[in-house]
């Protein structure tokens, strides 16, 4: 499953979508019939407005794969009285056994860093209802969830089974502000990586502050890290952003 987003006046740019689904094909030779471009909240109009031109004959395009209509454990402050919240339904039932998560680099509210990649690119793997006015602690508690990060062992909580194996953010045009409206600047980039969480903490801090001066609100950013246990200790080269 790739997650797309495809809400507003940027969406996922189409050849940055054909160059993964391309490499997964050609390179890493997975089936293009296995391969499902998807937003939950805003695919439904993904053909008509985001012509995904330039894919591997067979890839599905999925639109809203059907919508986000599966309740699922959520741990969130949001879901204290059912502790459960709605997601797309093939990752609830195990359908997905890899997720690619392709991200646009974009501002937001406070509440959530003033930053939007990755991590709240799943405001369309589950229900942004319940975090849509920047509660920040749905968007990690979804983050944490095994649709998102795959099964864990019952005796030591480690991923046994990593389900998002690769998330991407396209900053090859960027924005200050957000989340709509079109792009203010052209950097001419792209990071990518496989943890969620610390992709978007790189990003936000390495580049979008270090490298474009657009400061995200660091109380929300250092929660990207600790609320998953981990601290920039843990990042490669000591948080240093490498440029390819």
């Amino acid at each position: 499953a790739i997650k797309v987003n495809n809400i507003t006046q940027q969406h996922a740019r189409g050849p940055v979508l054909s160059k993964i689904c391309h490499t997964l094909v050609d390179v890493m030779g997975v089936k293009a019939s296995n391969i499902h471009v998807y937003d939950g909240c805003h695919g439904g109009d993904m053909r008509r407005k985001t012509p995904f031109s330039g894919l591997p004959e067979g890839c599905a395009q999925e639109g809203n794969w059907g919508g986000i209509n599966t309740m699922t454990k959520v741990k969130s402050n949001l879901t204290e009285s059912t502790g459960q919240a709605k997601c797309v339904k093939h990752f609830v039932d195990g359908s997905v056994d890899i997720l690619i998560n392709i991200a646009m680099c974009k501002g937001h509210g406070d509440g959530f860093g003033k930053v939007t990649m990755t991590m709240k690119n799943h405001f369309g793997t589950f229900t942004p209802q319940p975090g849509g006015h920047g509660n920040l602690d749905y968007l990690l508690a979804i983050n944490k969830t095994p649709e998102i990060l795959g099964e864990r062992d019952k005796n030591t909580g480690r991923i046994v089974c990593p389900r998002q194996q690769l998330c991407l953010v396209d900053a090859l045009w960027a924005s200050k502000d957000g989340p709509g409206g079109l792009p203010s600047a052209q950097p001419n980039f792209i990071a990518m990586g496989t943890f969620g969480p610390a992709v978007d903490y790189q990003v936000a801090s390495k580049f979008r502050d270090g490298v474009m001066g657009w400061k995200p609100n660091y109380d929300a950013l250092s929660r990207f890290l600790s609320d998953f246990d981990r601290s920039e200790r843990d990042l490669p080269e000591g948080g240093k952003l490498i440029e390819v």
